[in-house]
């Protein structure tokens, strides 16, 4: 199957009564760009035409290389924008060097437009008309209705698609026709046809643009026309069409099943509908980012990869919109996580602020949320459900959503310190109602609370939450940092919190051994000055082991498995004895193992490297 596309934009005319126009040649360049330069094309690029403010000479040569020089097509299509209007019964084209008083001969008629085709073999022509006046066109319709264009074998079929009624004027925004922007959209697959079918045909295509342009009440009308067709009309690609029958990309995505990001999503169809269907914890988000992770390698360039996250993040992010809880936020730190390794390329920067943009909505309405119901009720926070108290809801997992309450509003700073009056009134609220929940319980805190006391110190608000980290001290000393290990199966919490309450030894099988919770109270206590309060104890903590991972750059940091870094693991009263002496040797391994600048860090760099902390928990943001 042969197509060729001409594309005629004039926005230069040389007549003094007709104004030059400022998007017509964009509306040529856009169509053209869609049909002939994308994914989806079925149009050859060396048989397709661009013109611009062309001459009428110009035109017909174009028309006479395309139907009559090379072999002929099986479908052509015409665009045009610009100047358009009826004279005498007749609809011309305008075009750089036309007279409206001698139109006859200097405008281009679609009566010898539908004579040169019809002198051709062409079987099926589509011509699309941005300009004012359109639907008078269908004076020229008559010039078809001849047994000798029309109704013969082998005659032509051609479909219509004019932008505006004989007496409306064709509209546009931002410099592009309204009748090209959603033409556009439908056919690059920004917005969808309701049709799986595997081409999509221009008639069909303006019902569905006429209809839009009615129910918005636009003050142009669009409309279609389609004679004598047999077999199929076929105008473009459809980008929705997809080859399995059971599940679409668009089921649980943005992404039109035809494009190439497409193609390889479904490979990762069955995972993607299965988390779309089912995402109830954080184990389900790190699944996720799993998943596109693995999709996202297997495309073939980054701005494939941003086309993929934000297709299928916007979706997932959509579904789960209505519920008010971290979800979101977790939803948009595995994809920020996904984009580290490419906030070198510009898309990926875009694109990571604007989910980071995404990510200030959400926060902030779960800090209002939150905010409103503590008020409401102090006791929000607690599980009532059930006869009594929930032992592990609000001894285990209590402690540890206080944390990630602290480590998200935190993470919000960096990209709104607007938000901090807002959640200085939570931290207000928390202090009131529930100081004795500020408990070290398990080594998923790491990451919130690091990042929590890292981002106050930095934006020079230490004071605000000193006596927060005091009480994290206090408590981590009070049970000699025995903390759950990362990751303790839910069978086990039980156990580890009756050995934490009654016994003096928590079993090795449920701690953390080493502690990087522990580690980062140090570090943040060294910031904070209260260092040489918790020296005066640490005797405690004599023979634990603690642990840090740096780094050796950025670009790593969002993987699963960091190749490049170190391990960093001391043991109190062996390798320091004091938070000075801790915070002396991790400043001198990390200047000797990373080349991270901390100086040089972007917001953008220092919200993916929380976002990877908080999705996979085996890491502390040591940046902020």
């Amino acid at each position: 199957m042969k197509a060729y596309l001409v594309a005629i934009g004039c926005d230069d005319y040389q007549s003094e009564t007709l104004n030059d126009l400022s998007g017509a040649e964009n509306d040529a360049s856009a169509v053209y760009d869609v049909l002939v330069d994308s994914e989806y094309s079925i149009y050859e690029t060396e048989s397709s035409f661009l013109l611009k403010s062309p001459v009428i000479s110009d035109v017909k040569g174009t028309l006479e290389e395309a139907l009559f020089d090379k072999e002929c097509p099986d479908i052509f299509t015409l665009f045009f924008a610009g100047h358009g209007g009826v004279v005498n019964g007749t609809y011309y084209l305008c075009l750089n060097e036309t007279k409206t008083d001698r139109m006859s001969f200097t405008g281009l008629s679609l009566t010898e437009i539908f004579r040169i085709v019809s002198s051709s073999e062409v079987k099926h022509v589509n011509l699309i008309i941005d300009a004012c006046n359109t639907a008078g066109l269908v004076n020229d319709l008559l010039s078809l209705i001849k047994p000798e264009l029309m109704g013969a074998k082998g005659s032509f079929g051609i479909s219509i698609l004019a932008a505006a009624a004989s007496d409306e004027y064709a509209g546009e925004i931002a410099g592009q026709g309204l009748l090209t922007g959603s033409l556009i959209n439908l056919i690059s697959g920004r917005e969808k046809v309701n049709s799986d079918v595997e081409f999509l045909d221009l008639v069909n295509l303006g019902r569905v643009i006429s209809t839009k342009f009615i129910q918005e009440g636009s003050d142009q009308t669009p409309s279609s026309w389609g004679m004598n067709l047999y077999g199929p009309s076929i105008f473009s690609k459809n980008p929705y069409h997809s080859q399995d029958a059971t599940i679409s990309t668009h089921d649980f995505s943005f992404i039109p099943p035809a494009s190439r990001v497409g193609m390889v999503l479904l490979n990762y169809k069955d995972d993607l509908w299965g988390l779309y269907d089912d995402l109830d914890n954080i184990e389900g988000v790190r699944d996720f980012l799993e998943v596109i992770r693995s999709a996202g390698e297997a495309v073939d360039n980054t701005d494939d990869l941003v086309t993929l996250l934000k297709g299928v993040g916007y979706r997932f992010i959509e579904k789960f919109s209505p519920e008010c809880d971290f979800k979101q936020l977790e939803l948009i730190n595995a994809i920020s996580t996904v984009l580290i390794p490419y906030l070198s390329n510009e898309k990926a920067r875009v694109a990571c602020s604007e989910f980071m943009a995404l990510f200030k909505f959400y926060s902030v309405r779960l800090l209002d949320d939150t905010l409103a119901n503590l008020q409401e009720d102090k006791y929000y926070l607690i599980n009532k459900d059930g006869a009594g108290f929930d032992v592990l809801s609000n001894y285990y997992y209590l402690s540890i959503r206080l944390s990630k309450l602290v480590g998200y509003f935190s993470q919000l700073l960096l990209v709104d310190e607007g938000s901090s009056e807002k959640i200085s009134a939570f931290l207000d609220l928390v202090r009131k109602d529930y100081s004795a929940h500020l408990m070290v319980i398990s080594e998923e805190q790491a990451p919130y609370l690091h990042s929590f006391f890292g981002i106050y110190h930095v934006l020079g608000k230490g004071d605000q939450v000193k006596d927060f980290l005091i009480s994290y001290m206090r408590d981590y000393i009070g049970c000699s940092g025995q903390v759950a290990a990362l990751n303790l199966p839910t069978e086990n919490t039980l156990k580890f919190l009756i050995q934490r309450y009654t016994q003096n030894k928590v079993d090795i099988e449920y701690k953390s051994n080493p502690s990087s919770l522990g580690a980062s109270l140090l570090l943040q206590s060294n910031a904070y000055g209260i260092g040489e309060d918790v020296d005066s104890v640490l005797h405690v903590l004599d023979r634990h082991s603690f642990h840090l991972f740096i780094p050796g750059d950025i670009g790593q940091f969002g993987e699963k498995v960091i190749e490049n870094g170190f391990n960093l693991v001391l043991r109190c009263g062996s390798d320091f004895w004091t938070c000075k002496d801790f915070n002396d040797i991790v400043k001198e391994h990390f200047d000797k193992y990373t080349e991270v600048d901390l100086s040089s860090l972007s917001s953008i760099e220092k919200f993916s490297c929380v976002a990877s902390s908080f999705v996979q928990p085996d890491r502390i943001p040591l940046m902020v």
